[in-house]
């Protein structure tokens, strides 16, 4: 296993490739002898207070061309994938992003378990490798720069990301809507109809995760409780089986037997209680969690279309508007080179509605192959209907 040295800059071929706006889709299948394999591991407590945080190895293997080396292993903070889930959710608009594992928790690195830092690292490890076998995210320039790039290297490039964002050079989508938008909605492009259409299965498995997001939410919820609930009763076992040995110092005979062999009795139980919850957790609550965490993220793909159409007319508004305006140029007398400027403006807008429309469809064709394959993972572990 290759640890990335600290001069490493970025791969050529990401280089190449990552100064464009919009990542180039590669094929709809991935290659039938891909070897991409990514686990996170090692997770090591940095700094103290609030601002400790938990670093991880993330170690690759694969046998993609783009990539240096076949084995390597690079250290990323949580902050880091979710960096780079934001970047994929950019540049892949239209496509399902694996869905991470939620934060917020806890805010503080000495009030978080070891089982909420390993929880997290078995969702970081089904993350990446979700990106890593999706037929586009795998050839993602942001993935390889993610696994590849050395800690200085990944740093300076986030800032400068940031910085570009904060400058105005990477427009984020507009906010998601609540509400979803009518099956079919009229506009008008300098004169000709556009008609907005949703085919009824769009239309189907989008009310279907909207409602299933709330149901399945209640049932992990319960689950959540009933863990804690077993988990609970193994504790309270064992604390009476404490209670009954250290009572057993104070008697003799017979009955100091009986409370050993009593508080050793309660201490299995105990222990089978834990065991349980650990089964709970693992064939139940934590299948459960997954399925949420990936109707958010099916959720999420929906909001950004609708947030694509209104843009498309928001520009369209001022395309009319501009419009109206030159008519009335025209009609009171307005110099010709007045009007002329208002025309350049007017060529422009209509540019960018042309533009906002191509992304717009792209985002609608995306879904429905989207869809249609994250239906198909999923159908051996959650069935929709």
């Amino acid at each position: 296993m290759t640890d990335i040295p600290v001069d490493t800059e970025p791969p050529p071929s990401y280089a190449s490739v990552h100064e464009s706006g919009q990542e180039q889709t590669a094929g709809s299948t991935l290659p039938a002898d891909l070897l991409f394999d990514i686990n996170v591991s090692d997770p090591v407590k940095q700094g103290e207070g609030v601002n400790a945080h938990v670093s991880y190895r993330v170690s690759t293997t694969t046998n993609l061309p783009q990539y240096r080396w076949s084995e390597f292993s690079v250290i990323r903070r949580f902050s880091d994938f979710v960096w780079l889930r934001q970047r994929l959710g950019e540049r892949y608009r239209g496509t399902i992003i694996p869905p991470l594992p939620e934060k917020g928790v806890a805010t503080k690195m000495f009030t978080i378990s070891t089982g909420f830092i390993e929880s997290r690292r078995k969702v970081l490890v089904l993350f990446l490798n979700q990106v890593a076998h999706h037929p586009n995210l795998c050839f993602s320039s942001d993935l390889q720069f993610f696994l590849e790039a050395s800690e200085e290297a990944w740093a300076e490039q986030k800032q400068r990301v940031s910085s570009e964002a904060a400058s105005g050079a990477h427009k984020k989508p507009l906010a998601t809507f609540s509400k979803m938008f009518t099956d079919v909605t009229s506009s008008f492009v300098s004169g000709h109809k556009v008609e907005r259409t949703e085919d009824a299965e769009q239309l189907r498995l989008q009310e279907f995760y909207n409602a299933g997001a709330v149901h399945v939410s209640d049932v992990k919820r319960q689950a959540e409780r009933l863990v804690r609930k077993q988990r609970g009763m193994a504790a309270a076992m064992a604390e009476g089986g404490d209670a009954l040995q250290a009572l057993s110092v104070c008697e003799g005979g017979l009955l100091k037997e009986g409370l050993v062999n009593l508080g050793n009795g309660m201490h299995s139980v105990s222990k089978s209680s834990e065991t349980g919850a650990d089964t709970l957790e693992e064939q139940f609550a934590a299948p459960l969690k997954g399925a949420f965490r990936h109707m958010k993220a099916v959720q999420h793909v929906m909001g950004d279309r609708e947030a694509a159409w209104a843009d498309c007319n928001h520009i369209q508004d001022e395309v009319q508007a501009m419009e109206a305006r030159i008519n009335k140029a025209r009609s009171g007398g307005t110099k010709d080179k007045e009007i002329g400027e208002l025309e350049y403006a007017l060529g422009d807008k209509q540019r960018r509605l042309e533009q906002s429309t191509e992304q717009y469809q792209h985002i609608v064709d995306q879904m429905r192959v989207e869809l249609s394959r994250f239906q198909g993972e999923q159908a051996g572990d959650f069935k929709v209907f």
